[in-house]
């Protein structure tokens, strides 16, 4: 075939056959899969970010009886229909043809195809009542969105890609940093031209953002919890590293006895439990991989299940009303005992944070870290040859916007939690499609 144009279409319902195969072969092999967290978001859970149990509220109000096979079938339309816009939109700006477009649709498959393998829990993501399974595909939305809104410097992509953003934060709370992301690069587009109103929207719209993401989510608890407040569970999840880096003696710092009494409680419960710090190793680095195991046990085993303890030992047992109370003794339990393990805290942070880059792109071993390493150099290397050559570039964009975003999940998820592999995902695809696009790009430009 010589038309170019022809050939294009042909290449695009390759990839578009190949996407429908690929995800409905999956649900119709595996099934709608029921994970750990799947019940919490069936039961529209107070814990829980709103966008995805409501979306599973509607389905059922729908469909009734079936709604979990409709779940599967909407989760699977949506996954296919948001991996080739990707596919299309990077090999369209990338100018790739169709081995490019190829490697591409690959980039955004493999995390589907490893994900239940590699993952404690073996998930499904496309057909898995979780979460990720319509977050993974508005996060390449978003993508898409950001990387419009840096090299066109449209209003309506700095809105679109805002309105993403908030949604994609308000399905999973981890992705709170894309508004973060969103700000960073909204900046990058208005302060060049000292557009001072523009500035200023700026700022107000992403505070404002925050403020839709607490009324959303306090709204959604009012309707389906009976209660007017956000997901609080927050607290507790920030003070488990924070008390897994921290030594008995820091209690002494507490000055509310009824406090210090909780904490010696929580901390004699994990001493003998060996969750702490003191039995991970020497290294940071070995009470860093220690933590990513610890956590959950931290967190649950121990704050979560002793705080209900001492709540309902007042004679509070309902659900919602003893977590408030148990956020209360967290927040201020945190500005206490966190100066006191600072020092051993930014280490785990850093460190799981790295392993956090690490798993965006690879996996944490030893070829695997050295695998990394290159292959961010080589981004970065690359971003800057073509910046140098073309300020505008879309390619240099597209890797900027990749290392951003993967730098932001990863050091903003090592800071509250430890950096799982399922929760550093996101960035597998848009990684090594603008790597791609940054080279095909500069092969062009010096072919010519």
């Amino acid at each position: 075939m010589k038309d170019p144009a022809g050939r294009k279409a042909v290449s695009r319902i390759i990839i578009f056959a190949v996407l429908v195969v690929f995800f409905t072969g999956i649900l119709i092999r595996f099934g709608v899969g029921l994970y750990n967290d799947s019940d919490q978001y069936i039961t529209m859970h107070v814990r829980r970010e709103p966008v995805y149990p409501v979306f599973l509220y509607l389905i059922r109000s729908l469909f009734g009886e079936r709604w979990m096979t409709a779940a599967g079938v909407i989760q699977t339309i949506i996954v296919i229909f948001a991996s080739y816009r990707f596919v299309e939109y990077v090999s369209d700006v990338a100018g790739l043809k169709t081995v490019g477009s190829s490697m591409v649709c690959f980039f955004v498959l493999l995390p589907y195809m490893v994900t239940p393998f590699v993952s404690t829990m073996h998930v499904n993501l496309s057909v898995g009542i979780m979460s990720e399974s319509i977050a993974m595909p508005l996060f390449l939305g978003f993508f898409i969105e950001l990387h419009r809104m840096l090299n066109r410097r449209r209003v309506g992509d700095a809105i679109s890609s805002l309105l993403l953003a908030v949604i994609i934060s308000l399905t999973r709370s981890n992705l709170i940093i894309l508004l973060v992301a969103w700000l960073i690069v909204a900046l990058a587009v208005y302060v060049p031209g000292k557009k001072l109103f523009g500035i200023l929207l700026i700022i107000v719209a992403f505070i404002g953002s925050f403020t839709v993401r607490d009324v959303a989510t306090k709204s959604y608890n009012l309707r389906f919890n009976d209660r007017y407040v956000g997901n609080e569970f927050t607290k507790q999840t920030a003070l488990a590293n924070i008390f897994y880096a921290t030594d008995r003696a820091a209690g002494e710092r507490i000055e509310d006895d009824e406090l210090k009494g909780i904490f010696y409680v929580l901390y004699d419960q994990m001493d003998a439990y060996g969750y702490s710090y003191l039995y991970a190793g020497e290294s940071a680095a070995d009470r860093a991989v220690y933590l990513e195991d610890m956590h959950d046990r931290v967190k649950f085993d121990v704050i979560e299940y002793g705080l209900r303890d001492v709540v309902e030992a007042t004679g509070i047992h309902d659900y919602i009303d003893y977590n408030i109370i148990a956020e209360e003794y967290c927040s201020q339990m945190i500005p206490v005992l966190f100066p006191a393990c600072i020092g051993r805290w930014i280490p785990d942070m850093l460190i799981m944070g790295l392993r956090g880059l690490v798993r965006s792109v690879s996996v944490c071993t030893a070829a695997g870290y050295a695998i990394a390493a290159v292959l961010f150099v080589t981004a970065v290397c690359l971003m800057i040859i073509l910046f140098r050559e073309d300020k505008r570039s879309p390619g240099a964009m597209m890797i900027a916007l990749s290392l951003l975003i993967i730098l932001g999940n990863a050091f903003g998820t090592a800071m509250i939690i430890m950096c799982i592999s399922r929760y550093m995902v996101y960035g597998f695809a848009v990684f090594y499609s603008s790597l791609l696009a940054g080279v095909a790009e500069l092969y062009r430009r010096h072919r010519k």
